[in-house]
């Protein structure tokens, strides 16, 4: 809302409003009996639709608003008095428009039309009536000059030309604009929109008009994604990974929309980009594998965090040339000779040949303390994949130490050579279970690190995968033993709880699973209470602090953020939805929990899995702070 706010009155409304300059001694000055009651046709203008770089559309303000004060009296003049007021525009003018009717604001090219006192924006606003309008500036104190088909008002900013036609005022910074204009917007108010509030992108008309200066800045996001910010931190490389792989192509998009609706069940705002016929974002689209959650009947019912996908062929190439480069940096300074990037790449790839790209994955709390991460990949082959996951484990045995120690924020330096890694072979409900287990020795005054790592896994961090059918399970770290157990009695035809069975989550499933390629659900009170619990046993919290994370813990709200990535012959979609009850949350914690919930789209967890601690759930060692709380 905050972009209609300031976009609408000081675009559309304030020139009104600004009545200092004087009119031509023999300008018309309108008065309400002279307005026209003859719709008269809009002055002829030139085809403008390849200068269009976008526009808003506001459906139904009205209802919008109801959902955003739920205890503003229903009078609906009472209501376009709140909604002036929200977005900073004067009653009187407010209530000569129809708030249920769609508006719409167009972007011109603005190298060809911001200069002297011609704005690049136009419009047009759904009127009560021309009388109405004329009325309510005049009693604001505007000079109107009267034309047949509306009036012209001059403001300090420039001179405003508005029109009127089937019921709507037509508003640009150039007379032979306006009939341009309703070209333009008219198909935009009449059908139908997807939600209440959109805006639409020609990129087609923006890379024409300023295609420079967009492969400058799409350049310096792919800069910040390979070198992980201005710190060169590898560890943010590779979790920005998924931006890179977004924003490489975005020279081939066509159209974005972003789509934006809030009503009773919350807030959920929709970015779509279709491609253009043919092109890079079209084929990066093609290659997605939409369908439904594969695998989440293994996932408890206590989850907190929860990542489905269906990966491709070319997200599975991309994460393995990812993963290389984040392995090499995990080598100890000192050790550069067990590089060995080449024999990596190939059991990588090896192991990636026996998967099918479906992945279903979790972070629950453990049940006495702690943190719990597990799933289940496909495999085509287990007897095949079981060899090839257990390679990888070898050859990266080295390195896995120095990714413990880059995921909980360590000191590579001190820490990272100081982990032995075993592997072990157990029996769990009657399968074969593989283990890799991490063990650290702690250097003499490292008691604060220590308490934080056994806080999470225990003494050691331990990876335990079994392989039943098309199916290799895993788990790690706290209770990983009888959650993999309970896994395997599934994957054995047992029933037993599983997250499905929780209304939310079942509920989450039933959006677009035809289209859905990725799903992302956090719980929004079960993810505070874990995170605040991680931190109480981390860290020795005074009572100040105590009291900062009581507070936090009241605010967050409930429900769940779910977010889904959707693929459709060209364009790709990213839907978030926010539930009501976590809205203001959500504000107050400044998004922290929206960011872990699009954490795992583009950032996802390693396959085959690494015992390594999970994304944006390690507690710092630093105490939450009373004066910026913040989980």
């Amino acid at each position: 809302m905050r972009f209609a706010r300031h976009l609408v009155p000081l675009l559309l409304f304030a020139p009104f409003l600004d009545c200092s300059s004087s009119l031509p001694r023999n300008a018309k000055v309108a008065t309400p009996s002279q307005a026209v009651a003859v719709e008269v046709a809009l002055p002829p203008g030139p085809e403008v639709t390849s200068e269009l770089m976008g526009y808003l559309v506001v459906s139904d303000a009205e209802r919008v608003m109801q959902q955003l004060a739920p205890g503003v009296p229903q009078d609906a003049l009472a209501l376009r008095a709140q909604l002036a007021g929200m977005i900073g525009l004067d009653a009187t003018l407010a209530a000569t428009i129809d708030w249920k009717r769609p508006a719409a604001i167009g972007l011109l090219n603005p190298s060809l039309l911001a200069r002297g006192n011609v704005r690049p924006y136009v419009a047009m606003m759904p009127v009560l009536s021309r009388d109405a309008v004329e009325k309510a500036l005049i009693a604001r104190g505007a000079k109107l000059e009267a034309k047949p088909w509306g009036f012209v008002v001059p403001s300090q900013q420039g001179t405003v030309y508005v029109g009127f036609t089937a019921g709507y005022a037509v508003i640009a910074w150039r007379q032979d604009l306006l009939q341009s204009t309703a070209r333009l917007l008219t198909p935009q108010v009449m059908k139908r929109q997807d939600a209440p509030m959109l805006v639409h992108v020609r990129m087609d008309n923006l890379y024409s008009a300023f295609g420079p200066q967009l492969d400058a800045i799409l350049g310096h996001f792919a800069r910040i994604a390979n070198l992980g910010g201005a710190a060169n931190d590898p560890q943010a490389a590779f979790a920005l990974r998924g931006i890179k792989s977004l924003t490489r192509d975005l020279g081939s998009v066509s159209d974005l929309e972003l789509l934006i609706d809030l009503d009773s069940g919350g807030l959920t705002i929709t970015a779509r980009l279709d491609g253009k016929q043919d092109g890079a974002w079209a084929n990066f689209v093609q290659q997605q594998q939409p369908g439904p959650a594969w695998g989440t009947q293994f996932l408890p019912p206590d989850s907190v965090l929860v990542y489905a996908t269906h990966a491709s062929q070319r997200a599975r190439a991309e994460d393995i040339q990812a993963s290389l480069a984040y392995f090499a940096d995990a080598v100890p300074a000192h050790r550069p000779d067990v590089i060995q990037v080449d024999r990596w790449r190939r059991s990588l790839e090896k192991a990636a040949l026996t998967t099918g790209g479906e992945v279903a994955y979790a972070v629950w709390p453990g049940r006495t303390g702690g943190v719990g991460v597990g799933g289940a990949y496909r495999v085509t082959d287990p007897g095949m994949a079981r060899a090839a996951v257990m390679q990888v484990y070898e050859e990266l045995g080295g390195q896995l130490g120095g990714l413990v120690v880059r995921a909980l924020l360590l000191d590579p330096a001190r820490f990272g050579s100081r982990f032995s890694v075993k592997k072990k072979e157990a029996r769990i409900a009657g399968a074969d279970v593989d283990l890799v287990e991490l063990t650290p020795k702690w250097p003499q005054g490292a008691e604060p690190e220590r308490r934080l790592f056994e806080t999470m896994f225990g003494a050691k961090l331990t990876l335990a995968t079994a392989f039943m059918g098309e199916q290799a399970l895993f788990t790690l770290g706290a209770d990983w033993a009888p959650r993999l157990e309970a896994m395997i009695n599934t994957a054995s035809g047992q029933k037993a709880a599983s997250l499905g069975d929780e209304a939310g989550f079942a509920e989450a499933l039933q959006f677009r699973p035809g289209a859905r390629v990725s799903l992302s659900y956090l719980e929004t009170a079960k993810m505070a209470r874990f995170a605040a619990g991680l931190m109480q046993q981390a860290s020795d919290l005074d009572e100040q602090q105590k009291a900062v994370l009581e507070q936090l813990l009241h605010q967050v709200g409930s429900g769940a953020i779910v977010t889904t990535t959707n693929a459709s012959g060209r364009r790709y979609e990213v839907t978030t939805h926010v539930p009501s009850a976590a809205i203001m949350g959500t504000a107050r914690l400044n998004g922290a929990l929206w960011r872990v919930a699009l954490s795992p789209l583009l950032n996802p967890p390693m396959m085959p899995p690494m015992p390594i601690p999970p994304p944006h759930v390690a507690p710092s060692l630093q105490p939450v702070a009373p004066e910026a709380p913040s989980l």
